[in-house]
């Protein structure tokens, strides 16, 4: 399965999850997700940075953490956008279609 099947499925599960109820939570919700659909569907190892797709911890890019919401791109292929907010709200739109919304996960509070 390639990596944008998996990543719809991942958008889907993440989707259906229950939500978080902050920032932390919707961090730890999506890591969580993702390992899963990739240790499910990718067929590639952990330790394999090129083709598994993962979410990168607070220290790895993530920008405006002192604000709301705080922010993620993949600088190198720049696909998405992910925004965290303190309520546990989690947008993620697609860069390179007008930052068209691909997912409006709202947060528990």
């Amino acid at each position: 399965m390639n990596k944008r099947e998996r990543f719809a499925i991942f958008l889907s599960r993440l989707n259906d999850a229950p939500p978080g109820q902050n920032r932390e939570d919707s961090f730890t919700l999506m890591s969580r997700i993702m390992d899963e659909v990739e240790d499910e569907l990718s067929g590639v190892d952990r330790s394999n940075f090129g083709e598994r797709m993962r979410v990168w911890g607070w220290e790895f890019g993530w920008k405006n953490l002192g604000n709301d919401p705080c922010f993620w791109d993949d600088s190198m292929s720049a696909t998405h956008r992910t925004h965290i907010y303190h309520n546990g709200r989690i947008l993620i739109t697609a860069i390179r279609n007008n930052h068209v919304v691909v997912l409006d996960k709202p947060g528990a509070n």
